[in-house]
Protein backbone atom coordinates (compact mmCIF):
# COMPACT_ATOMS: atom_id res chain seq x y z
CA UNK A 1 0.00 0.00 0.00
CA UNK A 2 1.42 3.60 -0.62
CA UNK A 3 1.19 6.46 1.58
CA UNK A 4 -0.23 9.61 0.72
CA UNK A 5 1.85 12.57 1.68
CA UNK A 6 -0.16 16.38 1.93
CA UNK A 7 1.65 19.76 2.17
CA UNK A 8 -0.28 22.61 3.38
CA UNK A 9 0.57 25.76 4.05
CA UNK A 10 -0.31 27.19 7.73
CA UNK A 11 -2.27 30.09 7.71
CA UNK A 12 0.98 32.11 9.66
CA UNK A 13 3.09 30.44 6.61
CA UNK A 14 0.34 32.26 3.88
CA UNK A 15 0.52 35.76 6.21
CA UNK A 16 4.20 36.03 6.03
CA UNK A 17 4.56 35.29 2.35
CA UNK A 18 2.42 37.99 1.38
CA UNK A 19 3.93 40.44 3.77
CA UNK A 20 1.23 39.54 6.57
CA UNK A 21 -1.52 40.26 4.30
CA UNK A 22 -3.74 37.94 3.52
CA UNK A 23 -4.88 39.69 0.39
CA UNK A 24 -2.27 42.65 -1.19
CA UNK A 25 -3.74 46.53 -1.60
CA UNK A 26 -4.80 47.47 -4.93
CA UNK A 27 -3.71 51.42 -5.03
CA UNK A 28 -6.10 53.62 -7.08
CA UNK A 29 -4.40 56.98 -8.38
CA UNK A 30 -6.32 59.89 -8.87
CA UNK A 31 -6.43 59.79 -12.76
CA UNK A 32 -7.56 55.80 -12.26
CA UNK A 33 -10.28 57.56 -10.05
CA UNK A 34 -11.54 60.02 -12.56
CA UNK A 35 -11.65 57.31 -15.41
CA UNK A 36 -13.59 54.90 -12.96
CA UNK A 37 -16.08 57.60 -11.94
CA UNK A 38 -16.90 59.07 -15.47
CA UNK A 39 -17.38 55.11 -17.13
CA UNK A 40 -19.98 54.70 -13.62
CA UNK A 41 -21.53 58.23 -14.80
CA UNK A 42 -22.19 57.28 -18.50
CA UNK A 43 -23.45 53.89 -17.36
CA UNK A 44 -25.94 56.00 -15.10
CA UNK A 45 -26.93 57.95 -17.96
CA UNK A 46 -27.26 54.96 -20.32
CA UNK A 47 -29.29 52.95 -17.82
CA UNK A 48 -31.35 55.85 -17.64
CA UNK A 49 -32.07 56.72 -21.08
CA UNK A 50 -32.61 52.92 -22.17
CA UNK A 51 -35.05 53.11 -19.19
CA UNK A 52 -36.65 56.34 -20.79
CA UNK A 53 -36.93 54.76 -23.92
CA UNK A 54 -38.93 51.63 -22.30
CA UNK A 55 -41.62 54.50 -20.59
CA UNK A 56 -42.07 56.07 -23.62
CA UNK A 57 -42.53 52.71 -26.28
CA UNK A 58 -45.11 51.82 -23.26
CA UNK A 59 -46.90 54.87 -23.51
CA UNK A 60 -47.29 55.03 -26.64
CA UNK A 61 -48.50 51.27 -26.84
CA UNK A 62 -51.32 51.88 -24.26
CA UNK A 63 -53.11 55.39 -26.08
CA UNK A 64 -52.56 53.17 -29.44
CA UNK A 65 -54.55 50.53 -27.69
CA UNK A 66 -56.39 52.62 -25.88
CA UNK A 67 -57.67 54.07 -29.50
CA UNK A 68 -58.29 51.46 -30.60
CA UNK A 69 -60.65 50.34 -27.76
CA UNK A 70 -62.41 53.56 -28.21
CA UNK A 71 -62.81 51.96 -32.22
CA UNK A 72 -64.30 48.87 -30.72
CA UNK A 73 -66.81 50.41 -28.41
CA UNK A 74 -68.01 52.78 -30.95
CA UNK A 75 -68.77 49.53 -33.52
CA UNK A 76 -70.14 47.91 -30.95
CA UNK A 77 -72.76 50.27 -30.24
CA UNK A 78 -73.15 50.65 -33.69
CA UNK A 79 -73.86 47.35 -33.77
CA UNK A 80 -76.19 47.02 -31.00
CA UNK A 81 -78.42 49.49 -32.65
CA UNK A 82 -78.55 47.95 -35.65
CA UNK A 83 -79.30 44.63 -34.15
CA UNK A 84 -82.32 46.18 -31.95
CA UNK A 85 -83.47 47.88 -35.36
CA UNK A 86 -83.56 44.60 -37.10
CA UNK A 87 -84.80 42.78 -33.78
CA UNK A 88 -87.94 45.26 -33.82
CA UNK A 89 -88.67 45.29 -37.44
CA UNK A 90 -88.45 40.87 -37.53
CA UNK A 91 -91.10 41.56 -34.08
CA UNK A 92 -93.55 43.74 -36.04
CA UNK A 93 -93.66 41.07 -39.49
CA UNK A 94 -93.93 38.16 -36.66
CA UNK A 95 -96.80 39.97 -34.78
CA UNK A 96 -98.09 40.68 -38.16
CA UNK A 97 -98.35 37.37 -39.49
CA UNK A 98 -99.61 35.86 -35.79
CA UNK A 99 -102.61 38.65 -36.38
CA UNK A 100 -103.20 36.68 -40.08
CA UNK A 101 -102.60 39.95 -41.72
CA UNK A 102 -101.41 40.57 -45.37
CA UNK A 103 -99.38 43.07 -47.31
CA UNK A 104 -101.85 45.22 -49.04
CA UNK A 105 -101.68 45.11 -52.89
CA UNK A 106 -102.62 48.00 -53.47
CA UNK A 107 -102.32 51.58 -51.53
CA UNK A 108 -104.88 54.68 -52.43
CA UNK A 109 -103.95 57.72 -51.17
CA UNK A 110 -106.55 60.35 -50.85
CA UNK A 111 -106.45 64.06 -51.63
CA UNK A 112 -108.68 66.65 -50.61
CA UNK A 113 -110.87 67.91 -53.37
CA UNK A 114 -113.66 70.08 -51.13
CA UNK A 115 -112.85 72.78 -48.48
CA UNK A 116 -114.74 71.20 -45.91
CA UNK A 117 -112.16 70.05 -43.37
CA UNK A 118 -109.89 72.35 -44.59
CA UNK A 119 -109.66 76.55 -43.22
Amino acid sequence: MGRLLTFTISESQDRRATGGNIMPKIKIGPISLTFITIILACLLCLFYLVQSNAVTTKSYDIRELESKKEQIQEENERLQLEAARLQSIKEVEEEAKDLKMVPSKKVDFLTPSSGVASK
